[in-house]
């Protein structure tokens, strides 16, 4: 089958032809296009939208629950999904668009230069007849004119009245007439001759090749259609793998979540640690109609959840407002909050976990100093050994600096355990049992001070003690020093005489120099009369007439709801 046989009369149809076949190819490149900005788009608005939408900020990293940690994990695997529609809008960019944009017009130069070739030969056919057709026009004039001219001749040969002249010229001109009509003739027969040829070529070899021609480029653009739907095909089929383990992973992360560890991570993170309210005593009215002595006064507010729990607490969350004294002191921290250096604004249990989490954090960073000046070490003494490899004197400022830094290090470890070892015993008195805590610092870290290290380890505990003394100290003066001195005539705390709460026990000593307070001294036992209410402050009495507010970070309480 063959454009130019069967089709050899059909050029005007075969240049629509081809022409609508360019123009789908187009169209089809244009629709892959399109596809490749739906895609983009897609990809962009799931990245987006993974991102709006994601629990992990950056910087953190508290994602403990696993139901946080799968939806993360899903929104990871909707960025990879994201990426892999990225990857089909890049393929079918490169490998589909590119190759349609640049063959389509290959095929359109192609096709002009067919329809160009094709134009020529129609037009030198057509040449060609119309020469055709006035050689015999001409030859027929001349045929004609020469069978008159004949006939005038015979007519004129059989009349005796005409002369032989008149004769003469009548065979004249039917014998030019008649030689005019033969050169028409063979003219003519000669142009046909031509026409005949250039007609049997132009329909039998030169028309056959342009559409031919035209044949193989519309089968080549057919073909090229045919692979480009195959590729964009695989283009996507190629990324199924990685869209299914996406699937994959997002039904494990589904998987992953688990609730009862969801439940004990909820525990964990919120027991505070205090002990429930014990119950209320019974107060026997008909005692003081007999003549006893009248029982005591029971203040229901005092068995409030509230009142027993400190701040931070779901139910300490709501405390009374103090004014006069402790406004001023509040009114030097930052929002309102108080920042304490042990966490004691903090429940029992959580203060245990935060100082945990400082000691870990400390004793990581007391193993990397080590590590770091054990190299040094060895750097020093090879330095020694051998001193074209260096100056040990060069070492000597950095083994300074990781020594500092270990002093300090091994300083704060000692305090934060320190804070640990109170907090854990305070949470043993309250239970009614008392254990000694055993020191959590391995063998290494306690022989890992610095070598100018003078001091013994005693000696260093009890000045980091008695500089947090001097700064607590120093805090409150200054703070008091900085801030306006309450206004005497204001009613700063109640005169008459309050009941007691329970009892505490003086930590650190205070000087008490500010207007409210009462000095104390390391040791002492008091009675607590109003317990903190988030300011940090409580309210102690030494005699009837002697009581004050103190730091609530300098003593230690035992109310009596908790002791019973």
């Amino acid at each position: 089958m063959s454009w130019g046989i069967d089709l050899w009369d059909q050029y005007e149809t075969l240049a629509l032809h081809t022409h609508r076949g360019i123009d789908f190819l187009e169209k089809y490149g244009s629709f892959i296009r399109d596809r490749c900005s739906i895609e983009l788009e897609y990809a962009s608005k799931l990245r987006k939208l993974a991102k709006m939408h994601n629990l992990k900020k950056k910087g953190d990293d508290d994602l403990q629950f696993t139901w946080e940690r799968a939806f993360v994990a899903v929104m990871n695997e909707v960025n990879d999904l994201a990426g892999q529609h990225e990857l089909i809008a890049e393929n079918l960019s490169t490998r589909v668009v590119k190759e349609i944009t640049a063959q389509t017009k290959d095929l359109k130069e192609q096709k002009r230069k067919y329809l160009q070739d094709a134009s020529r030969e129609q037009s030198t056919l057509h040449t060609s007849l119309t020469q055709l057709d006035k050689s015999k026009k001409s030859y027929e004039k001349a045929f004609k004119e020469a069978e008159r001219a004949q006939e005038a001749y015979q007519k004129a040969d059989v009349d005796l009245n005409l002369s032989r002249a008149d004769l003469e010229k009548a065979k004249n001109l039917s014998a030019s007439k008649t030689q005019q009509s033969e050169d028409c003739r063979n003219e003519y027969a000669n142009q046909l001759q031509k026409t005949n040829d250039l007609q049997n070529q132009h329909y039998t070899r030169l028309m056959p090749d342009i559409f031919q021609g035209l044949q193989s480029m519309d089968e080549r653009r057919i073909s090229s259609t045919r692979d480009f739907i195959k590729v964009t095909s695989e283009v996507e089929r190629d990324v199924l793998p990685i869209i299914q383990q996406c699937m994959e992973g997002i039904a494990r992360a589904g998987e992953g979540i688990c609730p009862e560890e969801d439940s004990k991570l909820v525990i964990e993170r919120y027991k505070s640690g205090f002990l429930p309210p014990e119950d209320i005593p019974f107060i026997d009215l008909s005692a003081a109609k007999n003549g006893g002595e009248p029982p005591p006064q029971l203040d229901i507010n005092l068995l409030k959840p509230e009142v027993l729990t400190l701040k931070g607490t779901l139910s300490g969350g709501k405390t009374r407002k103090r004014h006069g004294l402790f406004g001023i002191f509040n009114a030097s921290k930052p929002n309102g909050v108080e920042i304490k250096d042990d966490y004691s604004d903090l429940p029992p249990q959580q203060r245990k976990k935060k100082l945990q989490r400082k000691i870990d954090s400390t004793n990581q960073q007391i193993q990397q100093e080590i590590l770091g000046r054990d190299g040094l070490l060895k750097m020093r003494d090879v330095y020694r050994q051998n001193s074209a490899l260096g100056d040990p004197l060069s070492v000597e400022g950095q083994l300074a600096e990781v020594n500092i830094k270990l002093d300090k290090l091994n300083k704060e470890l000692s305090k934060y355990e320190r804070y640990l070892e109170e907090a854990e015993g305070a949470a043993l008195r309250r239970s009614g049992s008392l254990t000694v805590r055993t020191n959590p610092r391995t063998a290494q870290q306690r022989n890992s001070l610095s070598e100018t290290e003078s001091l013994s380890r005693s000696d260093t505990d009890c000045s980091v003690k008695n500089n947090n003394n001097n700064n607590k100290n120093q805090s409150v003066i200054s703070a008091a020093d900085q801030t306006k001195q309450p206004d005497t005539s204001e009613n700063i705390y109640d005169d008459g005489t309050m009941d007691a709460l329970g009892t505490c026990k003086v930590i650190y000593s205070f000087d008490g120099n500010s207007e409210g307070s009462l000095a104390v001294t390391e040791g002492e036992e008091l009675l607590i009369v109003e317990t903190d209410q988030g300011d940090g402050w409580t309210r102690v009495r030494r005699a009837e007439d002697d009581d004050g507010f103190v730091p609530t970070t300098y003593i230690e309480c035992f109310l009596y709801a908790d002791s019973g």
